[in-house]
């Protein structure tokens, strides 16, 4: 058994500059975030062929925001009406599996459950109201090794959401050792994600941000891709790794934001949205040195692009490294890394009321 427990507060004022004309006046306002996170953690063995892992977690969040209108000549304070809001927000995350302890066995199994409970409460939700999602699933996994270098896992997922219907959700991976140094993987996987409450309905304004929910949206679906291959050669001087990986994801009702006008945004639904890319990396490591380097190349495809008559998939480059020295008696280390990343295009309303990129 294992217990986490987190508390923060923190409190910001913000006093502002006196306003014109006389400058006796002035806006002040103090910013009050509380959170709270709790979780409990239990893991153990039935018997000598099962174990169990558990975890119950409760989080907090309450944030205030008070302004008022303050007489710098005599001090006295009046409260702003419009201008002072108080939100708070909940999650409960219970979660327990069940499985087969003997993972070199030609037959293995998981079955377990994932129970998710969100609330929003305050002035920023819309209407003032309170609101709630649940999210409560069952889900089961195999392992198969139909022989030493091969394993089969598939899965399956079912969920009942209390604001969306939720399909049940097939995954597929497979393994394969080819020789001691490449190993080929492949996976297929069913995704759904219903809209989190915040991006349903939180209006966030500030000074900084202004961000609306949009109580419309609609629950994403997707179907997601990969194959890779990896290789690992330790030698006499260091550890030899690579990899290339490909991936391809459809999705339907992609969630994001979309600018509406100048610092305004909102949350939209993307009819039909995908990726398809790959990527490739390398690294050597002797315990003194370790170098990686890395390139990915990311496509992607919306129906809005082909409404404007743009390409089928725009593509995105990426690429990393970084090289780290290591002394190991003395206990220290220092890294330097770098990354670039290509131009990415984001969403927009347009004029005529339309979403555009």
């Amino acid at each position: 058994l294992n217990y986490k427990g987190e508390a923060m507060q923190d409190l910001i004022t913000d006093r502002g500059m006196p306003r014109a004309p006389y400058d006796e006046r002035a806006f002040d306002s103090e910013y009050l975030t509380k959170r709270l996170d709790n979780a409990l953690f239990a893991n153990g063995k039935v018997g000598s062929n099962h174990r169990i892992n558990g975890l119950v977690a409760y989080d907090r969040y309450d944030r205030t925001r008070t302004t008022w209108l303050r007489d710098l000549t005599t001090l006295e304070t009046q409260p702003v009406p419009g201008e002072s809001d108080d939100s708070h927000f909940t999650l409960t995350n219970v979660r327990g599996t069940y499985s087969s302890a003997n993972d070199t066995a030609k037959l293995g199994y998981e079955l377990g459950t994932d129970i998710n409970v969100e609330t929003a409460a305050g002035d920023l939700i819309a209407d003032g109201s309170t609101q709630e999602i649940g999210d409560y699933a069952a889900f089961g996994s195999a392992q198969w090794r139909p022989v030493q270098q091969l394993i089969i896992r598939p899965g399956l997922r079912y969920a009942h959401n209390t604001k969306y219907d939720a399909p049940l959700i097939p995954s597929l991976d497979t393994r394969l050792q080819l020789d001691p140094f490449f190993t080929l993987r492949a996976s297929y996987a069913k995704g759904f994600r219903a809209p989190a409450l915040k991006e349903l309905y939180l209006y966030f304004v500030d000074v900084n941000h202004d961000i609306h929910g949009n109580p419309d949206l609609t629950a994403e679906t997707s179907n997601n891709y990969t194959l890779s291959l990896s290789y690992r050669k330790a030698m006499e001087k260091g550890v030899l790794r690579g990899e290339v990986t490909g991936f391809h994801d459809r999705v339907q009702n992609l969630i994001t934001l979309a600018q509406e006008s100048g610092a305004l945004y909102t949350y939209i639904n993307v009819g039909e949205y995908r990726t398809l890319g790959g990527s490739l990396s390398l690294g050597w490591d002797n315990g003194h040195w370790a170098i990686n380097a890395g390139t990915a190349i990311t496509g992607r495809y919306d129906t809005l692009g082909l409404k404007d008559g743009g390409p089928d998939y725009e593509f995105t480059p990426a690429m990393n490294m970084s090289v780290t020295r290591s002394w190991r008696k003395q206990g220290w280390s220092i890294t330097a890394f770098g990354k670039y990343q290509g131009e990415q295009q984001n969403y927009i309303y347009q004029d005529d009321g339309s979403i555009g990129r």
